[in-house]
């Protein structure tokens, strides 16, 4: 049916079916890029591999079912690599590597990045997610902007909140709505290991109201017991 396009390389049963005017395609795979009828320059390797991408542009699809059968709308600057890799995803400029990553329904799931088998699967309005590990990010649903480091890292535990960052096996946030939340390690973590024993938090009077002097006076003062003294670390680093 290519009556204009240039470029384009197809190989195996029914590729490129429905291209026209499309350049730059190559489809390699039975039914690869079959429904493609508009969009340049994608690559698609793999059995039914972006079968249906209409309107994708600059996409690469590896791996049977990768970028299969989103429902409408145009993807641009995906990557998809692994067995049903952003399967009905259609978010733009997505990195999905694994079996199952970054898979969705919503043509609004963009810009998130997941590394690991089923990594941030089950998107479906979310964007800007990045999720590494097996199971990482899993069922975000409409979270935004969240971190996901770890196998297991808020799988199924943090649907609808943004901003988060779960870091280990297991890690849970709060609650699956909260907002603005880091969670290191899971309830096994016992201890938290660190070269200074302190933590600046940001701190500007723009952020404030109700400010009012403290009653504390000189008895405070005059209370307080201050030292000094000398780090010398058990492992020989000096501060």
């Amino acid at each position: 049916n290519i009556t204009t396009g240039d470029n384009n390389i197809a190989i195996g049963k029914e590729t490129l079916q429905t291209s026209d005017t499309e350049s730059g395609n190559v489809a390699i795979g039975y039914q690869a890029l079959k429904e493609h009828n508009s969009g340049n320059n994608n690559v698609a390797i793999g059995y039914q591999a972006a079968y249906y991408c209409d309107g994708h542009s600059d996409c690469v699809a590896i791996g049977p079912y990768a970028l299969g059968k989103p429902s409408s709308g145009n993807t641009l600057w995906s990557t998809a690599v692994g067995s049903g890799t952003m399967l009905a995803n259609e978010g733009w400029a997505c990195t999905a590597v694994g079996k199952d990553a970054v898979d969705g329904s919503s043509s609004s799931a963009m810009y998130n990045t997941g590394v690991g088998y089923e990594a941030i699967h089950d998107v479906s309005s979310g964007e800007g997610n990045s999720a590494l590990g097996a199971s990482a990010g899993n069922g975000c649903g409409s979270g935004a902007y969240n971190v996901f480091l770890g196998y297991n890292a808020g799988n199924n535990t943090l649907s609808t909140g943004d901003n988060c960052i779960l870091i280990g096996k297991n890690s849970e946030p709060s609650s699956a709505s909260v907002d603005n939340e880091i969670t290191l390690g899971n309830s096994d973590t016992a201890t938290l290991r660190c070269n200074t024993q302190t933590i600046s938090s940001l701190s500007d009077a723009r952020d404030k109201t109700d400010i009012n002097k403290l009653e504390l006076g000189l008895d405070f003062i005059d209370s307080l017991k201050p030292v000094k003294f000398k780090w010398q670390t058990r492992d020989g680093n000096s501060k």
